[in-house]
């Protein structure tokens, strides 16, 4: 609608343009016509004066004079003007020409009365020269009520044109009015229509920044109504999505509970709620606990009771969900995730709704933008029950089974000296138990030492070291076994020096070395290389590589060979002879001096088992 008014309010202001512009046109066409006809009849007038002169001069000046063909040449000129103009005005038009006729036929006239007389034919010019008289008295009355046609038309034009000026004076002003007030009332109708659109948009928004359910609709097709689309489809996506992440969250076999900055478990899944023993038919995960402590009001909280009453989680507070010993350190991991803004990973014991206690692992973050830790819990009671049977196994193997070995083998020892003078088939058997003796003793030996290392409960005794005295004493341990296998061992490289415990070290040497010299051919050559290394990161390492020419390792077996009790297949006796502890307790003391070992191999060729120890 504003749109056709501006319209019609430009179409007539621009045909009052128009009429204004075509009678300033008719009026100067008009005044210029006027101006040509009495420029024409001033010029016959000057003509019929010059032939007049000439008339009473004597018979020799009778021929037409300079000054005559002159206002003949501009009659001509004149008359072609008037014909132009003539052609252009449709109302005037057959005047015009009628006139124009009459001049052309008086100059005709006079040119032929001029002729005559320079013939001698007097009687003749003067019957010419009355024709013309007649002719330009006809002409005078003519222009004269055309001069008084003109006047008249001048005066409606100058009329027409004060008409159309005030016309369009009042159209401007008119517009100039009802344009403000049309754009008043559309701003004030946009103003009211568009606050009434955001509105509704920013009731949107804040249903769906909680979570609910965009209610208001914002009809158009413009931005805001786009913008409205939009959240309703976000709203879906995100409810399919919450739907996703419930179901992910509810079938996970790990508790995740979120807890807020008051310490109120705010969500929780299924399996939370049956790790706390809260899984009733009215408890489904689908409700957080709803816990009422403060930052501020510790000592109340822990002395409020339980919380553990008919409302089930509802009731809960987290002291509750905590055993008694475990609360401040629990709260004090919490705040180290909220300041470090870092995953913090420690265990701790819960206490169930039952009352029973249960060893658990946590793994806690914080979001800032959420202002909630994000918890996962883990039941690790079945590990906690593994480790106390493997516990219970090292120290079984440390008293019940070690000590009564050493005394059959000190028994035996005694058995087989000098003192008895026993049966040689006898001793055979002596020999014999005594070697199984120490195979299991070696063993035992190893199972302990590995666990301690695993554990820290050995320590390191660091001191100043090089990579030639590990060499040199490790060699020493197998040079027999190299000299029986005509094997060559040849160290290269330049002596590094660095800090580590010189008889740990050693031990991981000789075990290296001698699961080479195992694996080694007859007559073959074992290569130890001393070389500095450095990292990306700027660090120096101090690397010693063992090198033998064996059958190598498979690819399969690369993975776990420094696990415990793995071996690669044997392929005799010589070979199968071992515990399969010797390369896990090299990684456990290479790795208790921040170090790391690995091995490369292939098979046909030979494997190298190296290690790195950080030079600082």
């Amino acid at each position: 609608m504003p749109v056709v008014f501006e319209i019609g309010l430009v179409t007539y202001i621009a045909g009052l343009f128009e009429k204004v512009e075509q009678s300033r046109i008719s009026a100067v066409k008009q005044r210029e016509m006027a101006n040509r006809l009495s420029a024409i009849m001033s010029l016959h007038v000057r003509r019929i004066t010059e032939v007049m002169v000439r008339k009473l001069a004597s018979r020799e000046d009778m021929m037409e004079t300079v000054s005559e063909r002159e206002i003949r040449r501009k009659i001509v000129g004149e008359l072609a003007v008037l014909d132009a103009l003539a052609r252009s005005s449709s109302d005037d038009a057959a005047i015009y020409r009628d006139m124009s006729d009459s001049f052309r036929k008086i100059d005709l006239q006079f040119t032929d009365a001029a002729a005559a007389y320079a013939a001698g034919q007097s009687g003749r010019a003067s019957i010419i020269w009355a024709g013309a008289q007649k002719d330009i008295n006809r002409l005078l009355v003519m222009t004269e009520k055309l001069t008084t046609e003109q006047q008249e038309a001048q005066r409606r034009s100058s009329i027409e044109y004060a008409e159309y000026d005030w016309q369009l004076r009042t159209a401007l002003n008119l517009s100039l009015v009802l344009s403000g007030a049309l754009a008043f009332g559309l701003a004030a109708y946009f103003n009211f229509s568009t606050t009434n659109r955001l509105k509704k948009l920013m009731k949107n928004t804040i249903s769906l920044s909680v979570g609910k359910a965009p209610l208001e609709t914002v009809a158009g097709d413009d931005e805001l109504g786009q913008i409205d689309r939009l959240f309703h489809k976000m709203y879906g996506d995100l409810t399919a999505l919450r739907q996703r992440e419930r179901a992910l969250l509810d079938n996970a076999a790990e508790a995740i509970i979120s807890i807020n900055t008051d310490l109120k478990v705010c969500e929780f899944n299924q399996a939370a709620a049956r790790l706390f023993g809260a899984c009733g038919d009215d408890d489904e995960g689908t409700e957080g606990f709803q816990l009422s402590h403060g930052r501020t009001g510790l000592g109340d909280e822990r002395n409020s009771g339980s919380g553990a009453g008919s409302g089930g989680l509802n009731n809960l507070r987290l002291v509750s969900l905590l055993a008694e010993d475990q609360f401040d350190a629990v709260i004090n991991r919490f705040e180290a995730a909220e300041a470090e803004d870092r995953e913090i990973r420690f265990e701790a014991r819960i206490k169930t709704l039952q009352g029973d206690l249960v060893d658990t692992s946590w793994s806690v973050t914080y979001s800032k933008e959420q202002m909630s830790l994000y918890c996962v819990i883990q039941d690790i009671r079945a590990r906690k029950e593994l480790e106390r049977l493997k516990t219970d196994f090292v120290n079984m193997l440390s008293h019940d089974l070690r000590t009564p070995l050493n005394a059959v083998q000190a028994s035996l020892e005694i058995a087989s000296s000098e003192h008895f003078q026993l049966p040689s088939e006898v001793k055979v058997y002596i020999n014999r138990a005594q070697s199984n003796l120490g195979l299991s003793l070696s063993l035992i030996n190893q199972l302990l030492e590995i666990e301690k290392m695993e554990s820290g409960i050995v320590s390191l005794s660091l001191d100043g070291v090089s990579s030639a005295e590990i060499f040199n004493k490790a060699s020493l341990a197998v040079v027999s076994l190299a000299e029986s296998k005509k094997v060559s061992i040849k160290r290269t490289g330049h002596n590094l020096d660095f800090v580590g415990d010189a008889d740990r070290l050693v031990q991981v040497m000789i075990n290296l070395l001698g699961n080479a010299l195992k694996f080694s051919p007859n007559g073959s050559k074992i290569t130890v290389r001393d070389e500095l290394r450095h990292d990306v990161g700027g660090q120096d390492w101090a690397r010693i590589s063992i090198t033998d020419q064996g059958r190598g390792i498979p690819a399969s077996k690369l993975g776990q060979i420094f696990d415990r009790f793995q071996q690669v297949e044997p392929q005799d006796a010589r070979e199968r002879a071992g515990s399969g502890l010797g390369l896990a307790i090299c990684k456990a003391i290479v790795e208790a001096h921040g170090g790391r070992i690995g091995v490369s191999s292939s098979e046909g060729i030979g494997s190298t088992f190296w290690f790195e120890l950080p030079l600082d």
